[in-house]
């Protein structure tokens, strides 16, 4: 099962943010496949690791992660974390490191029958002919 994680940074100041880095370790059930920065460039497979550049105050930087959940990856959660750091103090480190959590697992399509189709069509259509005689 094929998705994506979206890391935006903003650089929310007070100056501009030189050496700008995302680091992101991959949870062990998924798959690197790889990694779009809008500027900069990423590396890795296992720890993906983008370096950005510079970020002006207030501007901000995407990193696109595709990965893979094997079909025998167990069902639940898996959590992916990744950090941000630059080469100047910030004033507010609390808001360099953010988590998402996403739900693995497999969802089972149900499949019928020619036989149980054609019966579902003639049940469906002989309600709309019901409701139409009702109203």
């Amino acid at each position: 099962m094929p998705f994506s994680y979206q890391i935006v940074v903003t650089n929310h100041g007070p100056s501009d943010a030189t050496g700008v880095t995302v680091t992101d370790a991959l949870p062990a059930q998924l798959t690197f496949q790889s990694a779009a920065p809008t500027q900069g460039s990423c590396s890795g497979t296992t720890t993906v690791t983008c370096a950005l550049g510079t970020l002006a105050n207030g501007a901000s930087a995407t990193v696109v992660i595709q990965v893979v959940a094997p079909s025998s990856a167990a069902a639940g959660p898996v959590a992916n974390t990744a950090t941000v750091t630059g080469n100047e103090a910030d004033p507010v480190v609390t808001n360099n490191t953010s988590t998402a959590t996403s739900a693995l697992g497999s969802v089972a399509i149900p499949t019928l029958s020619p036989w149980a189709l054609g019966a579902l069509a003639l049940a469906l259509a002989a309600g709309g002919v019901w409701m139409q005689k009702r109203n």
